[in-house]
């Protein structure tokens, strides 16, 4: 359940908590859950020790719906036949991963459970809380706006580049000396040539979503030692988050598909009313605000007032005699053509007091 958002005006869908209540019996059961089943997963690997395809199957179960019942739920209550629709296909590729990836490793620790625990339930536990870990890292998407725009995002980008140049060179000496190098080479050779080809679709852009990428990793994680232990671990957990938390999203996407809530670059309507001409010695009933002429191109106009949106059509003005005048109060302006909506501007704010606060430079 993600926290909630304080909000300090009015707002149809806001709640207010209240200090006390009579309702009883709604926990939060995330915590407890992720230490029971780590638990489960520890004593399979330390106490109960069965043979690594049942302990692998094991982690899979586990780990899946774990995400789908306690970490990650995609709502409120958990969508049981979504999640029946995406288990299926996440085992069938899970096999898969257990025929690349970790027949070669997890049987090369069965006489080693404490250190298999150790390899495997720490990185696998962090890629199944990924909306807990790596997700609060300063970096969601590889594009410029995201690297410029977030800080801190090129030096963790920078970070994540050494660790994985790090691990692959590890991997690679490996494979030289044990002669498989030429045969991994091939195929993710001729994997990175398809997905060149895929990049170039017209109209289509590659998105390779963190399930993805954990498929794409996991072949080369087949060895018997400890670095591909640690690698297999939380590559199975970061597949399963993908998998559980969000489904197979397509890995060609149109851009439209990508955008979602981001903004799209439009031109962005002018508030008239600025922190100089608002008139504080009016009453709120009789206040109004103003904004500036359509410019070319577009046909309309959308106010949102406290994030909901009052007016839309082409007047210039929108009187403020219905709003609480003890509240504050924000205001975005976007233009529209033939109903569809630009760029909102950011808020202009009212206070209570009659303080105008213009809005800052940009879009939302």
């Amino acid at each position: 359940m993600s926290p909630s958002i304080g909000f300090p005006t009015v707002f149809p869908l806001a709640l207010r908590f209240r200090d006390t209540t009579s309702l009883g019996h709604c926990e939060d059961l995330r915590d407890p859950a992720l230490a029971f089943n780590a638990i489960i997963t520890a004593s399979l690997f330390m106490l109960l020790r069965p043979r690594p395809i049942v302990l692998f199957w094991c982690l899979v179960c586990i780990g899946y719906w774990h995400i789908i019942l306690f970490s990650q739920p995609r709502g409120p209550p958990p969508p049981l036949d979504t999640a029946f629709g995406t288990f299926l296909p996440a085992l069938f590729i899970g096999y898969g991963f257990w025929r690349l990836a970790f027949r070669f490793c997890l049987p090369a620790f069965r006489k080693a459970p404490l250190e298999a625990t150790f390899l495997y339930l720490a990185p696998f536990w962090v890629g199944i809380l990924t909306g807990e870990t790596t997700d609060r890292l300063p970096l969601q998407r590889l594009t410029a706006s995201d690297l410029t725009k977030r800080s801190g995002a090129i030096t963790t980008l920078v970070v994540i580049i050494i660790i994985i140049a790090a691990i692959a060179l590890n991997q690679i000496r490996v494979f030289r000396k044990i002669g498989w190098l030429p045969y991994y080479l091939g195929w993710y050779a001729l994997g990175g040539l398809v997905a060149l080809v895929l990049s170039q679709l017209p109209g289509l852009n590659l998105r390779i979503h963190h399930y993805f990428l954990a498929i794409i990793l996991m072949p080369g994680t087949g060895l018997p030692t400890r670095v591909s232990a640690l690698c297999q671990g939380y590559l199975l957990g970061l597949f399963l988050n993908g998998a559980a938390a969000f489904g197979f999203d397509p890995i060609l996407q149109t851009k439209a598909d990508l955008q979602q809530d981001a903004t799209l670059g439009t031109d962005l309507p002018n508030f008239l009313t600025n922190s100089t001409t608002y008139n504080s010695s009016i009453p709120l009933i009789n206040q109004t605000i103003i904004w500036d002429s359509l410019p070319t191109g577009w046909d309309g106009f959308s106010l949102l007032v406290d994030d909901v949106e009052r007016l839309v059509g082409t007047a210039l003005s929108f009187s403020l005699a219905a709003l609480d005048a003890n509240l504050p109060h924000f205001f975005r302006l976007a233009l529209t053509f033939e109903g569809s909506t630009g760029d909102f501007t950011n808020a202009a704010t009212l206070y209570p007091n009659g303080t105008w606060v213009d809005p800052l430079p940009g879009a939302t």
